[in-house]
């Protein structure tokens, strides 16, 4: 159960970075 946990808060966690990574790119192009 807590690796499930812990799995799903570092999913999320990557997918944050990723969009935080993706709006940066973006803000730096336009």
């Amino acid at each position: 159960m807590v690796t499930l946990v812990n799995r799903t808060l570092l999913i999320m966690h990557a997918l944050v970075a990723f969009d935080w990574m993706l709006g940066v790119h973006f803000k730096v192009n336009y």
